[in-house]
């Protein structure tokens, strides 16, 4: 019984931890947006950060083969990455079909309140 509630204590201190970092990094965002609310630095930060977005499975990929190689020597197989570049392309596949179906569910509700034609 004991150990239960250090184990608590300690989880509830990580938690408030997590907490309050994502609090900062959430300010950190509004203020930098509201900081740089020209058009023509919004465009800038937007590409920015759609950059980091998409470049962000290869960078991923990049450590993953650099970490399988390099730090564990092992020998780095076509078979092997052409594997997990697969299982890259299909998450990706899979997050681009649902963001379609979503588009289209949203164009469907948006023109039937348009027309009046909403249930």
């Amino acid at each position: 019984m004991g150990w239960e509630r250090s184990f608590e204590k300690r989880a509830l201190q990580i938690r408030n931890h997590e907490l309050h970092l994502q609090k900062r990094n959430y300010l950190l965002e509004v203020g930098i947006f509201f900081a740089f609310a020209s058009e023509s630095l919004n465009t800038v930060l937007k590409t920015i950060f759609s950059a980091i977005w998409g470049g962000a499975p290869v960078f991923v990929s990049l450590v993953a083969f650099w970490h399988y190689a390099v730090v564990r020597q092992i020998d780095l197989t076509p078979s092997v990455a052409f594997t997990s570049l697969l299982g890259v392309l299909l998450a990706k596949s899979f997050l681009l079909v649902s963001d379609s179906f979503t588009s289209v569910y949203r164009n469907e509700i948006c023109s039937q309140c348009a027309t009046g034609n909403i249930y």
